[in-house]
């Protein structure tokens, strides 16, 4: 429903609501996408929900079992799956990763490619770049580990917890 929604569908069982939502969708099943080019470039991905104006857009799409509400929310999503993301542009650029849940705005923003990361709160890990190398690393509260590029299976929980430690494991 929407000019180019589903236009390249070739497969059953996918909703597609808003203007070029699955617009490049090929072989993926049971998709759902709403909003404005929501999963606008999901060629092969399945069992996928996106909500949102822009929301996993961003390049081709083949990733599975991924959830984004919230405008541009994994944006430049593309062969990563089972991440969750909710709110506006959280995890906004990754790409390649997996298992990962950012919650509330900016939250994991910068974020390319780590995986089994839980990042919940405003700006939590937002400056996150070498992203590979923060895997299994978790932070709550609002700038909880905002200044993280390197260091795997951290944790911080509390406002601003970590929020100036940039390296470091454990």
């Amino acid at each position: 429903l929407g000019y180019q929604s589903l236009q390249s569908v070739q497969t059953a069982n996918n909703v597609g609501i808003g203007n070029q939502s699955l617009h490049s969708l090929t072989s993926g099943t049971q998709s759902v996408a709403i909003g404005f080019k929501a999963g606008g470039h999901i060629s092969t991905g399945g069992y996928n929900t996106f909500v949102g104006y822009q929301v996993a857009n961003g390049g081709t799409i083949t990733g599975d079992e991924n959830t984004a509400v919230g405008v541009t929310a994994l944006q430049a999503l593309t062969s990563g799956g089972q991440n969750t993301a909710l709110g506006v542009r959280a995890g906004l650029a990754m790409a390649t990763g997996s298992a990962n849940v950012f919650i509330g705005k900016d939250a994991g923003d910068s974020a390319t490619a780590c995986s089994n990361v839980i990042a919940i709160g405003h700006n939590a890990m937002h400056t996150v770049s070498d992203s590979t190398a923060v895997n299994g690393t978790i932070a709550i509260g609002e700038s909880a580990l905002d200044a993280l590029t390197s260091g795997e299976r951290n944790t911080a929980v509390g406002f601003e917890s970590l929020k100036s430690n940039t390296i470091g494991d454990k």
